[in-house]
């Protein structure tokens, strides 16, 4: 069973982005991000879920932050989240209760 969240604690302001494809002159690809959603949500950080992976012969850490937003048709792990000047990559999308809340696990953009 999800964890209950009440409407005080959605205080943050995020914006959910979608990906978007055009054209340049010569003809390449120019991939840019549009607002999709901007909206409040609770934001959770579990002290047990960090990764550990070697890039570049450097040891990297990364953290899974949990926002947690009213339900919202169409957001998809496709998106990114921008909160506090961060971009995080959403991991996944999970429902809690019967369309009352989305749980988006997410993870800095590097």
């Amino acid at each position: 069973m999800a964890k209950a969240t009440y409407i005080g604690q959605l205080d943050r302001r995020i914006t959910i982005e979608t990906p978007s494809a055009s054209r340049g002159a010569s003809g390449q690809e120019i991939s840019s991000w549009s607002t999709f959603y901007a909206c409040w949500a609770a934001i959770e950080y579990p002290g047990t879920r960090s990764d550990e992976q070697v890039e570049a012969d450097q040891e990297v850490s990364t953290t899974t932050v949990f926002f947690i937003i009213h339900y919202r048709d169409g957001v998809n792990a496709k998106m990114r989240i921008a909160y506090d000047s961060k971009y995080y990559d959403i991991l996944n999308v999970l429902e809690m209760g019967r369309k009352d809340f989305l749980k988006l696990p997410a993870r800095i953009h590097e």
